[in-house]
């Protein structure tokens, strides 16, 4: 059969075969009909749309393409029974035509869109085929793109027990996805109970990941205030599920303390540091969480017996901000001898701050190190002059030390930049009435001075 080019556009001269005839649709899509089809109903292969193909003698002897009229009425005529002629390509054949009501027909319905369709036909299929995994994961698609995100999990799960590889990662998707977001929304609007059982439902397909544990964790911290109660036996259902993981046993830690059960969060800190598999950073956060509930129950020693195992992996203000507080600790229990010891292991460690040479200076002075003290204030104000409370805490230190005339010259300096300090103008006439009783004159104008400036 002789074979007719049709190439659109600049054509010079276009043959027609004996048995069909050459046009192009609207759309562009260049096409034949057969000669039977001439001066009928058609249907682009392309656009699916309803053409009038030309009739043999309108495309004979044309230079130029032959464009198709569109039919304008969208329904067959109530009288004709004959089907619409179906206009191939000669590079591609007409597709196959999809039988309504099957799995292939929702398939097509699901992709173009047209969901309700899609979905009267997958129910269909599914009351009569209950077990087959493909209906159900289609229909858990459909569900999905409307938005009825458990009836979705509950296709998805259905199609996964059938056998179907792929309902595994639409789960996942979803768990991750929609389905984790309609948990943060229950949260806002304060519905916890029901975001928690969202969130456990998700997590029971990603067990690992973070975003879903979190919302977890937010959804039990936000329930507290009012019923601490559910809360401490959800925490209890759950215990034998995460007690190996590392964001749930810490958040569920946090929680435990909150309510303040603080011996409970530190069995389950503890349990989780006995697990093998955790990695460096995770049980440096576990062991820091430890330390701090240790110093909570006075616990210094157990605190401390938490520091010496993070080694180089903790971070530096981690180990900074717990030594510090267990600093704080024994300064309670007036262990100063033992705070000035780890305040010498931090400026060892990492070097001298001001803050700690300040707390050691303090803390000397306490011990009545006085020399210690002074070295201390007098250090800190070569870099801050100036500084009333460290020329304060610096004369009290001379005036102990029984240094008067060191004493009244710092003295001196503080009352020079403000003449109103009741405590240090008292403590400078102390230090003359001392130094030599020909200098109660001076104590006395001090005291005169003093009751001038605030009468």
């Amino acid at each position: 059969m002789e074979r007719i080019a049709f190439d659109g556009e600049g054509t010079q001269n276009v043959r027609v075969s004996k048995k069909t005839i050459p046009f192009e649709c609207p759309c562009g899509r260049k096409v034949r009909a057969p000669l039977r089809a001439a001066g009928k109903k058609a249907r682009c292969p392309e656009c699916d749309r309803r053409l009038r193909v030309p009739e043999l003698e309108e495309v004979q002897g044309r230079p130029d393409r032959v464009v198709a009229e569109l039919y304008q009425d969208e329904k067959r005529p109530s009288d004709s029974t004959a089907p619409y002629p179906t206009v191939t390509s000669p590079a591609e054949p007409a597709p196959d035509p999809v039988e309504p009501g099957t799995l292939k027909a929702a398939v097509r319905d699901l992709e173009q869109g047209d969901l309700e369709s899609a979905r009267e036909t997958l129910e269909e299929l599914q009351a009569e085929n209950p077990s087959d995994g493909e209906i159900h994961l289609c229909l858990g698609r459909c569900f999905e793109k409307q938005g009825e995100l458990q009836e979705a999990w509950q296709s998805y799960r259905s199609a996964d027990v059938a056998g179907i590889e792929e309902a595994r990662s639409y789960l996942a998707a979803l768990a991750e996805g929609p389905l984790l977001d309609w948990a943060s929304v229950l949260i806002e609007q304060g519905s916890y109970v029901e975001a928690r059982g969202v969130a456990e439902q998700c997590l029971g397909i990603v067990p690992q990941s973070s975003k879903v544990r979190r919302v977890l964790v937010e959804s039990l911290s936000r329930q507290v205030p009012e019923d601490p109660e559910t809360v401490r036996r959800a925490l209890e259902e759950l215990r034998p599920r995460v007690q190996s993981d590392y964001e749930l046993v810490t958040g569920m830690a946090d929680l435990q303390r909150e309510m303040g059960d603080v011996q409970a969060a530190l069995a389950d800190l503890e349990g989780w540091l006995s697990l093998p598999g955790g990695d460096d950073h995770q049980e440096c956060g576990v062991r820091g969480r430890v330390a701090r509930l240790r110093l909570e129950l006075g616990d210094v020693e157990g605190a401390i017996a938490q520091l010496e195992p993070m080694g180089s992996a903790a971070p530096e203000e981690e180990v900074v901000n717990l030594r510090e507080q267990i600093i704080v600790a024994r300064e309670d229990v007036e262990d100063f001898d033992g705070a000035l010891a780890d305040l010498d292991l931090l400026r060892d460690r990492f070097g001298e701050r001001d803050r700690w040479t300040l707390h050691s200076a303090r803390l000397h002075a306490q011990v009545g190190r006085f020399e210690e003290a002074i070295q201390g204030y007098e250090s800190l104000l070569s870099t801050h002059p100036g500084d009333l409370n460290l020329m304060v805490n610096l004369a009290n230190c001379y005036f102990l030390q029984k240094d008067y005339e060191k004493a009244i010259e710092m003295f001196g300096e503080v009352l020079d930049r403000n003449p109103l300090d009741r405590q240090a103008r008292l403590n400078r006439s102390a230090c003359y009435r001392l130094k030599r009783p020909s200098q109660h004159g001076l104590a006395r104008a001090d005291l005169d001075q003093l009751f001038t400036l605030t009468s």
